[in-house]
């Protein structure tokens, strides 16, 4: 599908071919800059310039596969803004970033160029101070963790990619996540940050409760090295099945049974916050089940259960 030596890429569901800039430029090389950085330079697409708030640690740059210019805003070194200019900030810095590129440019020299933020929450709007020099903007996120630069690498092959922003960027925002191996699909500005809640809960809020079931087995006697080795078949199981289900079909457990009694057991074992923390996950239950498909338990059965608990767990704490 694509043609031009691979630069020009099919934005399926965008409308129209969109041109690849040749060349690129990026701000903030943390987790998800270190990655895009070597992703870009991977795809040929030539990294002008990479800048930081902070100086680049030279062990860092040495692992980056390109010899780009890094420097910072204080000090800066032969970095200049390209055709494409992506921001790799966080959240709370994208605005000041955008700022400061446009304070630091020549006259002019945003006016036509595409600048996109990675901010899952924020929508292209952050970009503001760009778009007002006469950039397009635009906002793409990488559904996908990343390790500090040095870890093992992350695939970005097949990773979703959220994209919105103005309608020209949006198709630069496109091309470049397809190129880059993504999978992109356009989201609405106003859904970003119910989007983005969703992403913390599947990815952070989980890590949080396999570290906390882990903290519990060592607490059953289970030595600390063989705990990810006992619960790696159970969480890679218990998550396959709830990705490819339809619904609450493959959930099994006490709650899913009305067994009202174990998890009055279960709450009596744990500590006070970890109890209160396996209450409110089970007050979900009903709500889902309401909207699950293939799911047997009564919704209503399900919350009286739920609420029964929660009563003498109430009487218990009192």
């Amino acid at each position: 599908m694509g043609v031009d030596d691979g630069r020009r890429e099919a934005t399926e569901g965008c409308g129209r071919l969109t041109e690849l800039p040749a060349e690129a430029a990026l701000i903030g090389l943390g987790r998800a800059g270190f990655r895009l950085a070597t992703a870009l330079a991977a795809a040929g697409i030539r990294l002008v310039g990479i800048r930081d708030r902070v100086p680049v640690d030279p062990t860092v740059q040495a692992l980056l596969p390109v010899s780009a210019a890094c420097d910072t805003w204080d000090s800066p070194a032969g970095w200049r803004p390209a055709a494409l200019v992506i921001i790799c900030v966080p959240d709370r810095a994208i605005t000041a970033a955008a700022e400061q590129l446009v304070a630091s440019s020549p006259p002019g020299a945003l006016k036509g160029s595409t600048v996109v933020h990675t901010s899952g929450l924020l929508p292209a709007q952050a970009l503001a101070p760009c778009a007002k020099a006469g950039a397009l903007v635009a906002s793409m996120h990488p559904l996908q963790s990343f390790p500090p630069p040095g870890g093992t690498p992350v695939q970005l092959d097949g990773v979703a990619a959220a994209v919105e922003g103005d309608a020209a960027a949006l198709e630069v925002a496109w091309a470049v996540a397809r190129k880059l191996g993504m999978r992109p699909w356009r989201i609405e500005a106003s859904a970003k940050p119910r989007y983005h809640a969703a992403a913390v809960v599947a990815a952070n809020l989980t890590h949080l409760l396999v570290r906390q079931a882990a903290v519990l087995m060592e607490g059953c006697g289970l030595a600390r090295e063989a705990v990810g080795e006992a619960l790696g078949p159970l969480v890679l199981q218990s998550t396959s099945a709830a990705l490819a289900a339809s619904g609450l079909e493959a959930l099994t457990g006490p709650a899913m049974r009305g067994d009202t009694a174990t998890i009055m057991a279960h709450l009596e074992a744990l500590p006070n916050q970890v109890a209160t923390a396996y209450l409110s996950i089970l007050a979900l239950l009903p709500d889902l089940a309401t909207l699950a498909s293939g799911c047997t338990a009564d919704p209503g059965s399900l919350r009286a259960a739920i609420e029964t608990c929660q009563n003498s767990a109430a009487r218990l704490a009192g």
